[in-house]
């Protein structure tokens, strides 16, 4: 739904309009009339005013006279140039750090100990069991805390180890980013004759 338009906008609309053709419509005292700026002009008149123009602007007047090239100096002198205020591709520098007194010690550098060797993770496991299948792959049985895990040649433990071989010894492991070796090792079998 339109909203109805102020009553004094409206006022001001037809004032506005009112005082526009009065102005159209009574020219100044200094205006042209309307017959005068009715006639348009042709080509060959905006020609003839161009080169009346530059005619004009070419031909030497009586009252001056021709302008004398002046010569340049062999040497141009030095430009002086101030110190400016303020550098922008420097910034604010701070004010000047006070000096540290004569009779003051200076401030001893601490020099840290350089950081250990990388160690391998620790290794918790240990064996708690072995089985062989029908197939004859040896499985062993370790135990991390309370879990169990099942390795066989090949098994990558959690902490990187790589199992390489299980044979009479134990289980030999190999942490590849250090290139080092372990051992866990297997306990006796037990004696067949008891």
């Amino acid at each position: 739904m339109a909203r109805p338009i102020n009553p004094l906008l409206w006022k001001g609309l037809l004032g506005s309009l009112v005082l526009s053709a009065g102005a159209l419509w009574w020219p100044g005292a200094n205006a042209p009339l309307l017959s005068d700026v009715a006639r348009v002009a042709t080509p060959q008149d905006v020609t003839a005013v161009a080169l009346a123009k530059a005619d004009a602007a070419m031909a030497p007047t009586a009252a001056a006279p021709a302008a004398l090239p002046v010569p340049l100096p062999d040497e141009l002198p030095p430009p002086r140039f101030e110190k400016p205020a303020f550098d922008p591709f420097v910034g604010v520098v701070p004010a000047a750090l006070k000096p540290l007194p004569v009779d003051a010690p200076l401030p001893v550098a601490t020099v840290l100990p350089p950081p250990p060797p990388p160690a391998a993770p620790a290794l918790n496991y240990r064996y708690l069991g072995q089985m062989v299948s029908p197939a004859g792959v040896k499985t062993v049985y370790l135990a991390r805390a309370d879990v169990m895990v099942p390795v066989s040649t090949g098994t990558l433990l959690e902490e990187g180890y790589v199992v390489e071989a299980i044979d009479g010894e134990g289980v030999r492991l190999h942490y590849p980013p250090m290139k080092l070796h372990a051992l866990i090792a297997l306990p006796p079998p037990e004696n067949p004759s008891r």
